[in-house]
């Protein structure tokens, strides 16, 4: 067996300035915290954490071999080295296992490759460092297994979520850590149900107060580590008195998480008198760290009621121009009341001019010469409702999913087209109208109603011979294909 030395790797500083990407990592395994609304308590003592849900390590070999280097034959060589002597026993006494024909003993085992870091491994002899680190997942070579195997003192073996597999961290600022004492000069934060810390200037917000260096503790992004903090607007928090607006507000999923804000609701504006309602600092879908501030209630801001709008008109949760309809036309405004966003905004209830594909309530909603009708399972302003609303020849077809209805010339309707299965989609087809099936299933997103112009209807016998009806489908990112007819597969 091959005798190898576990090769230890100069210790190396995992910097998060260089590792930004990590910072998600750990508010994801945050964001599956238990319940409890007060602050986690963290581990300062290194116990050698492994990833969620780790087994043990296994331990890497003693380097022996395990078995005799003598080839197999008497220690002593017996032999007079030419494998050709009477009595002189198999071997030539140089104890590699030649069989005194110059022929290997083994000549059909070859040496196994040895696993770099990162590398699937059984046993701590399939890897070049000597360290096989096993977890629930599986088992991959790695800098080490334990604390005890870095080089330096202080090190710690931790879990590299980038690489893949455990390494030495040296404790500076933003070096991965299980615990404080991995940690140099400073603390291991640690969010709750992490597989690993940061080395930071604070552990939590109690601490920076403890320490009289400020009054929370909150990730810097540009430096890669936690730092104490004043509590400003938009900071993490956990407590009221994390934050100088004593206002933490509660955000996601882990309990007791929120950010630093001004109020929580629009009573806590207009009761202060700081404004009208209490909406996010940024548009929702931006990607951006939020928090929420007292406003004047500006057109597209959140509100609660009515009161937290400037003009009185809370829809939907938006501050908007319009509460319905009627209003629009009642003021002259437009015909139509509808939700519209602008370029990354949550966007507001606006009056529009009822135009085609806008949703609506009721032909008044609409253009004079269109029609409020259920197209699939939107009811949207279209050129028609029925057939009879078309010119001779033509049928009232379907356009696709939350388009609008239209008139097109009966037979026109190519191949792959949208078509209403329960009216008058046969006659708009060039061909026959079949429904996708399946239908309303949630990978399509489709309805009932919906169907597709193909060539055939696989029920009946369309198809030339030799041929076969292939029902439509529907194919996820780029839509509808129309039955066809295709050759008998053998």
């Amino acid at each position: 067996m091959l005798i190898t030395t576990p090769q230890r790797h100069p210790h190396r500083s995992i910097r998060l300035s260089a590792r930004v990407a990590l910072v998600p990592l750990v508010l994801a395994a945050a964001a599956q915290s238990s319940c409890g609304s007060s602050r986690p308590q963290y581990d300062t003592t290194d116990n050698g954490d492994s990833p969620a849900g780790a087994g043990d390590t296994a331990v890497p070999g003693d380097g022996d071999g395990g078995g005799p280097s003598d080839g197999g034959g008497p220690s002593d060589g017996g032999g007079d080295g030419d494998g050709d002597g009477p009595g002189d026993g198999p071997g030539d006494g140089d104890g590699d296992g030649d069989d005194g024909n110059g022929s290997p003993e083994n000549s059909s085992s070859a040496t196994p490759s040895l696993g770099g870091n990162g590398d699937p491994c059984d046993t701590a002899d399939d890897c070049t460092s000597g360290f096989c680190f096993s977890w629930s997942a599986g088992s991959v070579c790695s800098e080490c297994t334990e604390s005890e195997h870095c080089d330096i003192e202080g090190q710690s073996c931790v879990w590299d979520p980038v690489s893949g597999y455990r390494v030495c961290s040296a404790g500076l600022l933003g070096d991965l850590c299980n615990a404080d004492t991995g940690c140099k000069d400073s603390v291991c934060h640690r969010r709750p149900d992490a597989d690993f810390g940061l080395c930071s200037e604070c552990r939590d917000a109690d601490h920076c107060r403890d320490i009289s260096g400020g009054i929370n503790c909150t990730m810097d992004l540009s430096a890669g580590y936690y730092r104490c903090t004043s509590g400003a607007l938009g900071e993490e928090c956990y407590e009221p008195q994390d934050c100088a607006s004593t206002i933490c507000r509660p955000e996601g999923e882990e309990a007791g998480y929120g950010k630093c804000s001004q109020c929580i609701d629009d009573a806590d504006c207009q009761a202060s008198g700081e404004g009208l309602n209490c909406t996010n600092s940024q548009p929702e879908n931006l990607d951006e760290p939020t928090y929420f501030n007292c406003s004047t209630g500006e057109l597209g801001e959140m509100c609660d009621a009515d009161a937290g709008c400037g003009l009185e008109r809370c829809t939907e949760g938006h501050c908007s121009e319009c509460k319905d309809a009627q209003q629009c036309r009642d003021e002259g405004t437009g015909l139509n009341c509808i939700y519209l966003a602008i370029e990354r905004h949550e966007g507001w209830h606006r009056c529009s001019e009822g135009l085609p594909g806008e949703a609506c309530t009721q032909d008044a909603s609409c253009q004079a010469e269109l029609h409020c009708t259920l197209q699939f399972e939107q009811v949207t302003c279209s050129h028609c409702a029925v057939d009879t609303d078309c010119g001779t020849g033509e049928v009232c077809a379907v356009g696709y999913p939350g388009d609008f209805r239209v008139c097109v010339s009966e037979a026109s309707a190519l191949q792959d087209a949208y078509c209403d299965v329960a009216n008058s989609g046969e006659l708009a087809c060039a061909g026959h109208c079949v429904a996708v099936d399946p239908v309303g299933d949630d990978d399509t997103g489709l309805v009932p109603a919906v169907g597709a112009c193909g060539e055939c209807r696989p029920d009946a016998n369309d198809c030339p011979a030799a041929k076969t009806c292939v029902a439509p489908v529907y194919i996820s990112g780029i839509g509808i294909r129309g039955s066809s007819c295709e050759a008998h597969r053998r």
